[in-house]
């Protein structure tokens, strides 16, 4: 489990955990979160190797899913500065119409990305983030 006492006056926060898993918890689903968020994962980008497999967590259970557009531009822009990284991939979500409509965004995005989205509450009894590390270390 990360750690449950990261500030919770952000937006979003990041804590790499074990496993070299990149976790982000989104607080909020607004612009000041996906700017977090980009600041954050512009640091994985510029401390991996490119032909290293990322492994991302992006947890948005808490608060829902941003604003996607804007996320959509604002990762374009980042992958046009960097690359397209080599990922593993997975998306905790509540329960949501949007995920398929998150999920061609994200293709649009023609990243080499294995990539999985889990709904989940968040709740103590939900297990969506046990779920979600198992998979991403999957060989």
């Amino acid at each position: 489990m990360p750690n449950t006492n990261l500030n919770s006056q952000t937006g979003c926060e990041y804590e790499l955990l074990d496993g070299d898993i990149h976790y982000f918890l989104c607080r909020n689903n607004d612009r000041v979160a996906v700017n977090e968020f980009i600041v954050h994962y512009r640091r994985v980008l510029e401390t991996s190797e490119q032909c290293t497999n990322i492994k991302l967590l992006i947890d948005m259970r808490e608060a829902g899913i941003p604003p996607l557009l804007y996320a959509y531009g604002q990762v374009a822009s980042l992958y046009r500065e960097f690359y397209r990284p080599k990922s593993r991939a997975v998306y905790l979500t509540p329960d949501s119409m949007m995920v398929s409509l998150t999920d061609t965004f994200l293709k649009m995005l023609k990243s080499d990305a294995k990539r999985k989205f889990i709904t989940g509450d968040a709740t103590p009894d939900d297990t969506s983030f046990d779920e979600a590390v198992a998979w991403i270390l999957e060989k």
